[in-house]
This record gives structure tokens, sequence and C-alpha cells, in this order.
């Protein structure tokens, strides 16, 4: 986890909302509105509907069929990204938020700060070396930062990644909200 001093300190330059499971305020119906990247057309009712309307089984969907490439903010949106099975962090969100929403769950966007360990990055990425993670992102505007060797003056290509264990980076995600019954109601 992040400490609170790396957090404050990306919050005051993003103004970003730390993430908690016991974040107060849920997403409600009225989060359920048009946005430019989030489209809700037959081909995406049909995908939702075949995935029985199951916030799991579309969550699940969304990991085992998208492969993420760095690039920042929206370029596909909901469609591109299901059809191209290619995209960033914001674009699969929009994809899972339209897939959530047909299936008539509330759901919205949430952006934050993660940290993410050398394994992570590599996997993700499917590269061998974190310099190769780093340039991948910062070439592509995504806003990324060496985190545990403090920072660097000078060109990227120049510093030395080897004391890094982790890098922090800006990412879009999905808040749903689904009345869960533990009982087994839903």
């Amino acid at each position: 986890p992040s400490t609170p001093k790396l957090f404050d300190m990306f919050n005051e330059a993003f103004k970003i909302d730390r993430v908690s499971a016991d974040n107060q305020y849920l997403p409600t119906i009225n989060d359920v509105k048009a946005d430019n990247e989030v489209i809700i057309n037959s081909e995406i009712q049909d995908l939702a509907r075949s995935l029985n309307n199951n916030p799991v089984k579309i969550l699940n969907y969304v990991r085992q069929n998208i492969s993420y490439e760095p690039y920042f903010g929206a370029k596909k949106g909901s469609l591109g990204c299901l059809r191209e099975k290619v995209c960033n962090d914001f674009d699969a969100s929009s994809l899972t938020i339209s897939l959530l929403r047909a299936a008539g769950i509330p759901a919205r966007y949430k952006k934050s700060v993660v940290e993410m360990n050398v394994e992570q990055i590599k996997n993700l990425l499917g590269v061998d070396e974190l310099k190769t993670a780093y340039l991948a992102w910062a070439m592509n505007k995504v806003p990324v930062y060496n985190i545990s060797a403090g920072t660097f003056n000078g060109k990227a290509e120049d510093y030395d990644f080897s004391n890094e264990t982790a890098l922090a980076l800006e990412w879009v995600f999905v808040e749903a909200y689904y009345d869960y019954d533990e009982r087994g109601a839903n």
C-alpha cells in the first residue's frame, strides 16, 4: 500500500480521492446516465444478457477477454474496446460500465493513483524490464511515477530502474452498486 505521504503528494497534484471499501457514497440509479464513452446498443445488451446480467460474469468477461494497452484517457470507448479487445484502463472501464448498466446495475467511473509492484507491471504490459514499462506509459502520456528510489532529473532513458520496487500511476476503474444478499438471494 502507498504511504499517506505519497498519497498526499499525488492528491495535491491531481485532487484524486483515496479508494476505500467503506466509502459511504455509493452509486445510485441517477448515476446511470449517458456518457460519451459508454454506449449501450444491441451488441452490448446481447452480451450482458449472454452473461445472465450477472456482475461477476461481466467483470470476469472483461478481465479475461480484454488486453491492456498503455495510452492516456478515453480513445476507443466501450464499443471500440469490445470490438478490438485491446484498450487501456479508461476504455475497459467504459466497456464494464456499459455492460453493467445494460444489466440494470448502476455503475460509474472512479479515478485514483495505484501502486503496482514490478511483477504486476511486467505481467500487465508483457515486458521484461521496468524501464520499458515506464517508457511505454510516459511516451503515451500516462501519468507514471517512480516511488521507491525518489525522483530523477534528466532523461528517463538514462535512469537506472534497478532499485525500483514499484511504480505509481493514474488509474480509472469502475464503481458499481449491487445489492448483495449474503443469504444467496442475489
